[in-house]
């Protein structure tokens, strides 16, 4: 997905969709979203230093354990939460970028 993409919700009623970038999101919605995405756990993967054998199929329990938080509902209430998941997303997408270009020809 490219970041700079609008996600479309559904709001409540049947109202027509709204439209809101990432950014706008709230913590827990990035999350559930990152976490569908087979580049993000690959990620987690190597932020963990996990190889091979650490397979598993959700990324989700780590991304509650490096946010510290039993459910990723309180990275939403959770001031000092919500600052770890930021930190990760940033660390994601330096990662992101250097496997985008980690085959470039540098001059």
């Amino acid at each position: 997905m490219n970041r700079r993409e609008p996600i479309i919700t559904a709001p409540k009623g049947g109202a027509q969709p709204v439209r809101r970038k990432f950014a706008e999101l709230p913590p827990t919605a990035q999350a559930g979203i990152r976490c569908g995405e087979a580049a993000f756990w690959e990620f987690i993967k190597r932020y963990l230093g996990f190889d091979e054998r650490h397979l598993a199929i959700d990324p989700a329990p780590y991304v509650r354990l490096i946010c510290n938080v039993a459910s990723r509902a309180e990275m939403n209430t959770n001031a000092e939460a919500a600052a770890r998941w930021r930190d990760l997303e940033a660390r994601y997408q330096v990662w992101l970028t250097g496997e985008r270009y980690k085959d470039s020809v540098h001059g």
